[in-house]
């Protein structure tokens, strides 16, 4: 641990971003950036998305919304679109299936071990 702490203190010093990118939702991740007092951006969803925090950047570019103090940038679908894609599949094959979407807080928080206010 002395190591991590040791190597955390020498990228801050030297000013090198910690850029997390995971499969990871913003939610998850938050919990882990938080901890380690990391604020630089951040890539979700296997790529799906990349979190900016406002004013990170000392310039302008393009993002696709603002979200909770966030510039985001979309690579993906929107998560609506997918889960109208998703509905469709369940529809045409009768398969049942179960997605965070679909589960309440309490559940979300059982599935990923995360506590209920980080879901």
């Amino acid at each position: 641990m002395h190591q991590q702490s040791q190597l955390w203190e020498l990228l801050r010093r030297k000013k090198i971003p910690v850029v997390f990118c995971s499969a990871k939702t913003r939610a998850e991740q938050e919990v882990y950036r938080d901890e380690l007092s990391i604020y630089d951006p951040f890539i979700v969803e296997n790529g799906g998305a990349i979190f900016i925090g406002q004013g990170y950047f000392p310039f302008t570019f393009d993002y696709d919304k603002t979200w909770g103090g966030y510039l985001v940038i979309e690579l993906g679908s929107p998560y609506q679109e997918i889960r109208r894609l998703l509905e469709e599949m369940r529809s045409d094959t009768g398969t049942n299936f179960k997605g965070f979407g679909d589960m309440s807080m309490e559940e979300v928080a059982i599935e990923t071990g995360l506590p209920l206010d980080a879901s």
